[in-house]
């Protein structure tokens, strides 16, 4: 019975970290850039909750390349390009106002999106 009593202990404190984790979300992985997918001529998703100091990291996963362009009240991501099959990693400067910056590709003028940058 000794065995099972470990596993059953085992097993709960596996169980109380993975819930812990998730309900720290974005804490635990703060250094983990988040992802934005540019598939089918879209960026996906289309909206994007960030804080400063964040990582955003675009993965091209079309044949055709993409290209990037944040913009609010200035130029945060100054046309950037990415081949398919590439990727783009940007961090939001910490002194990044909060704002909802408008996100496009200039390669393809109905791919868009936005990025709201919380002061979180």
């Amino acid at each position: 019975m000794t065995p099972l009593r470990g596993d059953r202990r085992a097993w709960l404190s596996a169980a109380v970290l993975a819930l812990t984790a998730m309900l720290d979300g974005p804490a635990v992985a703060a250094d983990e850039p988040v992802m934005v997918i540019m598939k089918n001529h879209q960026f996906e998703p289309r909206l994007l909750h960030v804080r400063p100091g964040q990582a955003i990291r675009f993965d091209n996963s079309d044949d055709v390349l993409h290209s990037l362009l944040l913009v609010g009240g200035e130029s945060v991501i100054g046309e950037e390009f990415v081949d398919p099959g590439q990727s783009y990693t940007v961090r939001i400067p910490q002194d990044m106002p909060p704002w909802t910056y408008k996100l496009a590709c200039t390669v393809h003028v109905d791919m868009r999106g936005q990025i709201v940058v919380s002061g979180e």
